[in-house]
This record gives C-alpha cells, structure tokens and sequence, in this order.
C-alpha cells in the first residue's frame, strides 16, 4: 500500500498476500486491465491466503487497452483462499452493483468465483423483457371482475437471464377487476 493506493502489479500482475488483506476508507485498489483472460499477465490480481476484509476502499480499474468488454468473462479480481468469506464491501458497491469505470462495465460480486473471492461480470447489457400482447376479456352479466392468464414474458440477454420476477399486478389465473391492470415484469442478469 503506497499513499493509499494497492496496485498489484505494473502493466499488470499479481500480487500473493500470505495472511490478512485488509483495506479500508481512503484507500484504493487500483486494477489495471490488458485484457480479461489471465490474471497477472491481462490483469491485475490479489491471491489472499488469509482474511480479505474491504471497508469501504476505492475500487479503481484501469483499462489500459481502452477497448470497452461485454463478453460475459468474470474476472477474479480478489482471489481468496478457503471457505472464509469477504467482509465488507468497496465504497458505494453492493453485491450484485453494477460498476461503470471507463469503458470497464461489469457487476460486482463479493461471493463469485469458488464462493469467497471478489469477481467482476464483464456485461454492460440490459436483459430484454418481451410480453404477450393486450388480452381483453369481458365480464358475465353483474360481474366486477373476470378470470384473466397470461403466459411468462420472453426474455433475452447475452449473459443469460438469472432471474424474471413479476413486480407488478395481480398474477395469472387471478380476478381481474374491471378496467386497466397493469402487469410488469423484471428480468435481472
């Protein structure tokens, strides 16, 4: 750590801590990036043989090529050893955030990789939700309400589609009041 800032290499490489990593606030962990394949040679690496415990350090990440990724590659960014799991979280990024830095877009896990290590998921695309079309049903006489299904949305993503959670109005197979009712649905990646 020089004046506050951990960088594992030089154009980049890997750095081994044999016990705890610890870094916290005003810190940074800078990450340099060639390329998003092989930690130490297309990208800086920590490899913790001890506790790695974040509180609320900088992740900093540095594309040197310049060349914005979307390949679905999980870059291992803190490789932690055994079953303990990270403590902590960089400054402002929860698990699952997506982190824009550069043209580096990707989402952040502190449990990725066998579990414990600290991952990046290299995917700046949104997933695609497509419904099925308006359904009109009518009424029996002095009836409020009718009985409505609809199918799941469709769903599209290049890293694939983790999870579709229905976020909004009654669920299929329900009464539906007279009127509009509005379905939403959220696909995650």
């Amino acid at each position: 750590l020089i004046n506050g800032v951990f960088c594992p290499g030089q154009s980049p490489g890997q750095v081994t801590v044999n016990g705890d990593f610890t870094i916290g606030s005003g810190d940074r962990l800078l990450v340099e990036f060639l390329d998003y394949l092989n930690p130490g040679t297309d990208f800086d690496q920590v490899v913790v043989n001890g506790l790695v415990t974040i509180t609320d350090a900088a992740l900093e990440l540095d594309n040197i090529t310049g060349a914005a990724e979307d390949s679905c590659e999980t870059v291992t960014l803190i490789d932690n050893d055994g079953t303990d799991a990270v403590i902590g979280t960089f400054a402002g990024i929860a698990e699952g955030d997506s982190v824009n830095l550069g043209d580096i877009t990707g989402k952040i896990s502190y449990v990725g990789g066998d579990g414990n290590d600290v991952v990046l998921v290299l995917d700046d695309t949104l997933p695609t939700v497509t419904c099925a079309a308006d359904i009109t049903i009518n009424t029996d006489a002095g009836n409020c309400s009718a009985m409505a299904s609809f199918p799941m949305p469709i769903t599209q993503d290049n890293c694939g589609v983790a999870t579709v959670v229905q976020t909004m109005g009654d669920p299929s197979g329900s009464a539906f009041p007279v009127g509009v009712n509005t379905i939403e649905f959220t696909a995650t990646d």
